[in-house]
């Protein structure tokens, strides 16, 4: 015996079947995605080479910071770059001086380059950083300066005698 053959209907109506992602769905990925970029791009670029920007940064810092030390110690501070481009700042034992003798922490080395990164003053060696804030090319304070530190591949950095960094 044959029965009938009859139109099946699904347990669902036809409009209920998903087809795609809703609007709501699509921007929730599109802001996931750019909070990772923002997160996440800076740090592969840090890995990816730029250290000669990180280094030319610390430059910076450092530079800054022994115009701090300089004013904070009242003390005579040198700040010069060796022939592996590492950045040294050392301290006066005692005020008044016109030379440096020690490192702020007993180590004078502040900043080291990585691999391939150079950097050296446009012109002359030490820079002085005086009790006032204010750089010279000599320990006594006589000489105002204004120097460039060139870090290769880098925006060169700008020393003003007032004691500015840029």
């Amino acid at each position: 015996m044959r029965l009938p053959l009859r139109h099946r209907r699904t347990d669902r109506p036809r409009w209920a079947v998903q087809q795609g992602f809703t609007l709501m769905e699509l921007i929730a990925v599109i802001v996931i995605a750019g909070v990772l970029a923002v997160v996440v791009l800076p740090k592969f670029e840090v890995a990816t080479g730029s250290g000669g920007r990180v280094y030319a940064d610390s430059l910076r810092a450092g530079l800054r910071y022994a115009r701090a030390v300089a004013v904070g110690h009242r003390r005579l501070v040198c700040v010069d770059i060796n022939a592996n481009s590492q950045l040294l700042i050392t301290i006066a034992a005692n005020n008044p001086a016109t030379a440096c003798t020690t490192g702020i922490d007993g180590n004078p080395v502040f900043a080291t380059p990585p691999g391939g990164v150079t950097a050296a003053w446009s012109a002359g060696s030490t820079v002085f950083v005086q009790p006032n804030g204010r750089f010279t090319s000599d320990g006594a304070g006589t000489t105002p300066v204004n120097k460039t530190l060139n870090v290769a591949g880098e925006t060169p950095i700008k020393v003003e005698w007032l004691g500015r960094v840029e």
